[in-house]
């Protein structure tokens, strides 16, 4: 699942990814991903443009980032089990 990502009703959310890259890395060279990097463009809000990594269930995205930190940028988050 996509964090924000309503199913057919748009708005914003972080919808612009690559899963066709990484999965070839997985089948041809058995590199699975860990995570993929997703982003959006659509938010209301500053920053307007975002990214995120794109978590496997059943983990969940996390900020891991300094208090105060760029809430846009994917390198302050990780995946993280869910509690």
């Amino acid at each position: 699942m996509v964090p924000n990502m309503g199913h057919c009703s748009g708005g914003p959310s972080t919808d612009r990814f690559d899963f066709l890259t990484p999965l070839m890395a997985w089948v041809e060279q058995r590199r699975a991903p860990d995570t993929v990097i997703a982003s959006g463009v659509n938010f209301r809000t500053a920053p307007t443009t975002r990214s995120r990594p794109l978590c496997p269930y059943p983990q969940t995205l996390r900020y891991t980032g300094p208090a105060g930190g760029d809430i846009a940028r994917a390198e302050n988050y990780a995946c993280a089990a869910w509690q």
